[in-house]
């Protein structure tokens, strides 16, 4: 019996999204057509277009995977009840396309907006001190101006007169009319159903159920009975491989990165808010050891973010290139610190609209003194160092050497956007920066972007790079975010009592993790049994041993909750070979100090949310340690200055010295704002 596959966009995102999630996912929605295609069961599509609420990038994706859906002789059918720009770019692409007596065409041209706030904070009392690095870098106008500037115009003017193009482009090639005649009847205003269908811009006038009705006729099916439809959550619950499209023995891992930039998750954002760069360097790291992939590719949806959260995220994307072929596939956006991700890449891939570059700084701060006065409020500050008050003092303007320093500093930055870029891309930076947004295509001339295309382009470019021939399938491993984080356990010679523990939101069930932690401590107690059973070497601990105890805590930190499991593992393989530089998350229990495996402390410095005398106390551990290397990520350098738990300290207490073969280690710690901290033991 025929199917049909019937979809009814809302918001389209670039993540991968479950069953139960609100919205649709471009990744499945491309998936959907590629399956459908070559599903005997599919006969067709059925595409409901409703508002959509997605960039161009996106729409030009869908639209590509329409165009080769009917290359397999299968019908597209599109429905439109509104319809405007976007709406009909998607419906161009349908064999067929119909629309309700009382359907509500927009079709009446493209704009860009801009707002400003400059004049209503002049009269609250605010003055904001934007500091802006690119002529063309505008996203502090917003803030300070009170029109456009004509920098800001001559950008908005080139974009839109870029989107606009491609739009009559494509419209006109589609209905086989003539751009000019297309643009007339744009500026005609039509708005009437049936002038839209006097000139074959929809194929007839007709009701969702008449449009069902034919649809059956179309494929014999009897008038009484139901027509068999699929809709796009259960059949993205079809997996390729039953339809023969997957199970290549070479791998692609695919990194998807979607939304606002930031360096750590607030303890307030859900876990789809953006992306997190501690989160995302975690994946990029595990796709860089693993033996598994061949080529890896970042998908890059982003209009930027905190610049110390790109670069960071830059540089792991470098060093993953180092080791294999790293692609960047570009969305709907890629700008500012979204760029500066793509830049590590050895390939960058755009579609043809995808806003892309801002390569440009914007920084600055609000003068609330005015404001203060009117409301009758007041704030003194005492201060010691000449520029502890430069962002601290909301109630006053810069001072003149403060303004200065902000300048400078704003200056460096761009110096180390645009040179990174010019390293990045092999070309000079200057013209192409200044914090100037382009679409796609023109990246592309000016050497931004490599190449123009969607998923399936960065594919194919990753194939090549990895030397898999074109014909030869892959399977793409998507790498998601989980609710919580465990690394394959690397087991190394030498003794040490571990806890193995993990993080989660709060809103995460503990009933669930809790399940999933017994199940982990069963499969890791099966695995030393294993090796026991494998190695009988004298001496050799007996399994009881390895796990004495066992237990489950959950505790509560602030916003956040742990579920840690005590399993208190004793690993004692001194048969085993030490692999260099292998890590495995730990909680270590024991005063580092003592213990003849450490070597030293690799202390990561995070942004401080605690008292000085909780910063006093660990730097009085860091002084007692033998050997300590720092490495300061953010300011507040002269302390350690770490957003911590007062258990940290409670947690460094002796434990038994044991004899016997010892390797070397590095105890490093991660404190970050999250309130929680791991420890990670590297084999020197």
């Amino acid at each position: 019996m025929a199917k049909l596959l019937h979809s009814s966009p809302l918001q389209i995102s670039d993540q991968l999204k479950s069953r139960f999630s609100q919205g649709l996912s471009l990744p499945q929605i491309c998936e959907n057509f590629i399956k459908a295609a070559y599903d005997p069961r599919i006969s067709g599509v059925y595409l409901h277009i409703e508002s959509l609420n997605c960039g161009w990038g996106k729409v030009e994706e869908i639209r590509r995977h329409i165009l080769d859906f009917r290359k397999s002789g299968k019908f597209v059918v599109g429905y439109l009840p509104t319809c405007g720009e976007k709406e009909y770019y998607l419906a161009s692409a349908c064999e067929e396309v119909y629309a309700p007596p009382s359907a509500y065409f927009r079709l009446y041209g493209l704009t860009v907006q801009a707002s400003f706030l400059g004049g209503i904070f002049e009269k609250v009392g605010i003055e904001p001190q934007v500091e802006r690095i690119g002529k063309f870098k505008s996203a502090g106008d917003q803030l300070t101006r009170k029109s456009i500037s004509e920098e800001n115009r001559e950008m908005l003017t080139t974009l839109l007169d870029n989107i606009y193009g491609n739009w009559l482009d494509k419209i006109s090639a589609a209905k086989g009319k003539n751009k000019d005649d297309v643009e007339k009847f744009i500026n005609e205003g039509v708005y009437k159903i049936e002038r839209l269908k006097e000139e074959g811009w929809i194929t007839n006038i007709n009701y969702d159920d008449e449009v069902v009705s034919m649809l059956k006729e179309r494929l014999g099916i009897e008038k009484e009975k139901k027509l068999p439809m699929v809709d796009y959550r259960r059949y993205s619950g079809v997996k390729k491989w039953t339809l023969e499209l997957s199970g290549g023995k070479e791998r692609i891992a695919v990194i998807r990165a979607s939304g606002s930039i930031s360096r750590v998750r607030g303890p307030l954002s859900s876990s789809t808010s953006g992306i997190v760069a501690e989160q995302l360097i975690e994946k990029i790291r595990s796709v860089r050891e693993s033996k598994r992939y061949k080529a890896a590719i970042i998908r890059i949806d982003s209009p930027g973010g905190d610049a110390l959260a790109s670069d960071l995220m830059w540089r792991e994307i470098r060093l993953l290139a180092a080791e294999k072929p790293v692609i960047a596939s570009m969305g709907d956006v890629a700008a500012s610190g979204g760029y500066y991700m793509a830049m590590g890449a050895v390939t960058i891939v755009a579609e043809n609209l995808t806003l892309t570059g801002s390569i440009g700084v914007v920084t600055g701060k609000f003068n609330l003194g005015k404001l203060y006065e009117k409301i009758g409020f007041n704030k003194e500050i005492i201060s010691r160092g000449k520029f502890a008050e430069l962002t601290a003092a909301e109630q006053r303007s810069f001072r003149p050497e403060e303004a200065e320093l902000f300048a400078k500093s704003a200056q460096h930055a761009y110096t180390q956007f645009r040179d990174k870029a010019a390293y990045s891309r092999s070309m000079p930076m200057e013209e192409n920066a200044q914090g100037r947004v382009w679409t796609g295509s023109d990246a592309a001339s000016r050497g931004l972007v490599d190449a123009l295309g969607g998923m399936g382009r960065a594919v194919a470019i990753a194939k090549q790079k990895a030397n898999i021939p074109q014909e030869q399938p892959v399977t793409w491993l998507k790498c998601q975010d989980h609710p919580f984080v465990a690394r394959d356990f690397e087991w190394h010679r030498g003794l040490s009592y571990i806890d193995i523990s993990f993080t989660c939101d709060e809103k995460q069930r503990r009933g669930t993790l809790v399940a999933v932690m017994h199940q982990l401590k069963k499969n890791v107690k099966e695995f030393v049994e294993e090796k026991l059973d494998e190695d009988s070497v004298n001496g050799a601990p007996k399994s009881e041993e390895v796990f004495p105890s066992g237990e489950f805590e959950f505790k509560e930190f602030g916003a956040w909750k742990s579920f840690v499991v005590k399993c208190r593992m004793l690993i004692a393989f001194p048969w085993q070979r030490v692999k260099k530089n292998s890590v495995f998350t730990i909680k270590l229990r024991g005063q580092a100090a003592y213990d003849p495996r450490i070597s030293g402390v690799y202390l990561h410095i995070e942004s401080l949310n605690c008292g000085w005398g909780k910063v006093e106390e660990i730097r009085r551990h860091i002084l007692d340690f033998p050997e300590v290397r720092m490495n300061v990520v953010n300011d507040r350098t002269c302390l350690v200055a770490l957003r911590v738990l007062g258990w940290l300290a409670a947690a460094l207490q002796p434990v038994k010295t044991f004899h016997g073969p010892s390797a070397n280690f590095v105890l490093t710690f991660i404190l970050s704002p999250l309130q929680t901290f791991i420890i990670y033991v590297t084999a020197a």
